[in-house]
This record gives C-alpha cells, sequence and structure tokens, in this order.
C-alpha cells in the first residue's frame, strides 16, 4: 500500500488489516518499488495512490511490473483530472478507485484482482 497521506493510508491499512491481508506500507512510489524488491516473492497486489511526490502510482506500478512480474495493481486518486488519465490508462489487472474510497469497494476490488477476476469494475457492483 503506497500512499503520501499518512491519515489515507492508515485508514485503507486497518481496512485491509481488518480484513485478514498481510499489509506492507509505503509513503510514496519510490518506496513502494524499494519494498516490493525487498518482498518480491511474498507481494500478491499492488494498491498505489495514483498521483504522490517523488514518483506517483503509475511509475511506481510500471517499474514493478518491468521485472516481468504481472503484479496486479490498484490505483487510488482524488485528482479528478488525473483519475481520468489514470483510467484511460488502465491495463489488464489494474483498477481505479476514486478517493475517498469506500470499506466495500476497496474489499471488492482486492478481491477481484486476486481471484483473477480482471476488468471488474467493484465501484459497479451491487
Amino acid at each position: 500500500m503506497a500512499e503520501d497521506d499518512k491519515g489515507v493510508r492508515d485508514y485503507l491499512v486497518s481496512v485491509l488489516r481488518e480484513a485478514g491481508y498481510r499489509v506492507l506500507e509505503a509513503r510514496d512510489g519510490v518506496e513502494a518499488v524499494e519494498v516490493f524488491v525487498d518482498h518480491l516473492e511474498t507481494i500478491s497486489l499492488v494498491v498505489c495512490d495514483g498521483v504522490m511526490p517523488t514518483m506517483g502510482g503509475q511509475e511506481a506500478v510500471a517499474m514493478i511490473r518491468h521485472g516481468g512480474r504481472r503484479v496486479p495493481a490498484i490505483f487510488i486518486s482524488g485528482y479528478t483530472g488525473r483519475s481520468s488519465a489514470l483510467q484511460t490508462e488502465t491495463l489488464r489487472d489494474t483498477l481505479f478507485l476514486e478517493k475517498p474510497v469506500k470499506r466495500r469497494v476497496l474489499l471488492q476490488a482486492v478481491r477481484s484482482l486476486l481471484d483473477g477476476r480482471d476488468g471488474v469494475n467493484p465501484s459497479m457492483s451491487p
């Protein structure tokens, strides 16, 4: 989980941990790449803020995926203009969520990617 806003990061991490997921934290994209490299074999999913100082989520996930490992990713953003760009650039095994993210929506997105149901838009689920 890479998020530069500590309050948002703490909320998202607590939601995921309460649901039983093991979560590694990063304050930005650079740290996210470092954490991924250090835990390469144990990471099943990356959740990144789309816009962060130093390195944004898209750049971080591109670097993570550069080594050939196709790790699923969820991009979260509160910037409406940037959100549109993230949505149009989404790839297989990738979902976009707008801030503020509801608990149910985040958990549905995580589950859908871990279950291999790419292309599912959890915000549209009943």
